[in-house]
């Protein structure tokens, strides 16, 4: 790309992510004007169900990755259901829930649904929110489980049809390669958890619109554009699960239909990659930054340096949980998420694919070699590396959600073996054959 191309393109992205902020706003405040008792009576329903989970439960026992984070969706219920004295304007920047002095969240909403008094607004302002813009309409009509039935559906249709248009872009010799990610991220655990669905949907959804419109979105040059969305919809919705993944399919996606009819230079692949990580990130911080300057304002607090020492406490090598405290290094953060996805299915899965491509190979007696997909996909697959290693607090504490990082990786590494013996050895491509 060339430079006044590149320097356009940040220029439009730094307008989209003020347009986003203030729509984002709006659309918070119109959801704030919805009746309250309605989403009340509905939250209620779930009480027993909230009760009988607890904060942290886990669907298969002795698998980290099958925890739940119903503490987390217990903090959305709350803030959905939030009917305090500040004015709208306020409420929609602020992020209130109820707390009772001494109790937890999770504690604090059991206590409220079932009729305690004594709870008061806290303001949760460094996130956006703004999955309160679906919560709330839904919560006047659906109650918790059903939300929960609504989103498996939404999530069945959605890989149906990914699978479909990747299919019909004849790239279904990587379908297998997609639904192994999916199961590396624990699909049954992030369909119980709201809070887990958040960077799923947006994922599906983002891969589903580069299948189906690829042409368009590369013939009107608004791929950075594409990828700065994502980023401020990730980080409007999402509360710090885990975002990169959102950006990892997609570009793996890319990176196939780039590769998959055309001659493509490696150096424009790579470019590609950091290009759109960087508006991805661009969309993501600036948002974010948005929704700081915001809350500053009307609640007359300088959230906006709350905001960066978070940030920089989540870069750094203390852990804090639960009241204990330990200094850890960022090799111990990157090898606890690795270890909690690597379970034996998913080991058995891989040894599968690679058996596979060996029999493949001693069939054909040759691999096809497209050098840009394999160098592209590569550095897609150690994204989740920097990740976690930035992050390191963050993935230690919360290794439970943040190794879902890594199913990029996953998706990534089986790609390149599958494009190893299932590519067309078209124009460009290497073909290294058995003498």
């Amino acid at each position: 790309m060339k430079l006044s191309t590149y320097w356009n393109d940040l220029k439009k992205c730094m307008l989209l992510v003020i347009i986003g902020g203030i729509v984002g706003w709006l659309l918070l405040i119109a959801v704030y004007l919805l009746p309250i008792e309605p989403m009340e009576r509905n939250v209620k329903k779930a009480l027993d169900e909230l009760v009988e989970l607890g904060p942290a439960p886990k669907l298969i026992s002795d698998n980290q990755a099958a925890r739940l984070d119903i503490y987390s969706d217990s903090v959305m219920l709350n803030e959905a259901i939030y009917r305090g004295e500040e004015n709208i304007w306020v409420s929609a920047v602020g992020g209130y829930e109820y707390i009772y002095e001494g109790k937890t969240a999770f504690q604090s909403l059991l206590a409220y649904l079932s009729g305690e008094t004594g709870g008061k607004g806290v303001e949760y302002a460094r996130y956006w929110h703004g999955y309160l813009v679906f919560l709330k309409p839904l919560l006047t009509i659906f109650s918790y489980g059903d939300i929960k039935g609504i989103n498996l559906l939404f999530q069945m249709l959605m890989l149906g049809l990914i699978i479909v248009e990747l299919s019909k872009r004849k790239l279904n010799r990587y379908a297998y390669a997609f639904l192994l990610a999916i199961y590396s991220l624990m699909p049954l655990a992030v369909t119980m958890c709201l809070e887990y669905s958040i960077v799923f949907n947006i994922t599906l959804i983002s891969c589903a619109v580069m299948l189906v419109y690829y042409e368009r979105i590369m013939d009107k040059k608004i791929i950075n554009l594409f990828y700065a969305t994502i980023g401020m919809v990730v980080c409007y919705c999402d509360l710090l699960t885990y975002p990169l993944v959102a950006l990892g399919y997609v570009l793996v996606i890319n990176i196939m239909l780039e590769c998959s009819n055309n001659r493509v230079d490696r150096l424009k692949i790579v470019c590609g990659v950091l290009e759109r990580s960087f508006f991805w990130g661009c969309g993501y911080i600036g948002i974010w930054g948005i929704k700081w300057i915001l809350a500053s304002v009307f609640l007359r607090q300088n959230i906006v340096k709350e905001a960066i020492l978070f940030v920089l406490y989540r870069a750094s090598t203390e852990a804090s949980d639960s009241g204990v405290s330990e200094d850890i290094s960022r090799i111990q953060a990157l090898s606890l998420n690795i270890k909690t996805i690597i379970v034996p299915v998913l080991l058995i899965a891989l040894g599968v694919s690679l058996f596979w491509v060996l029999f493949k190979y001693l069939k054909m007696k040759r691999l096809y070699i497209d050098s840009a997909q394999i160098i592209g996909e590569l550095i897609v697959a150690v994204l989740p590396f920097i990740w976690v290693a930035f992050t390191a607090n963050h993935a230690y504490v919360h290794y439970w959600m943040v190794y879902r990082e890594f199913s990029i990786t996953v998706f990534a590494i089986v790609s390149i073996i599958i494009s190893l013996v299932c590519t067309p050895n078209i124009s460009g491509e290497m073909s290294i054959e058995k003498e």
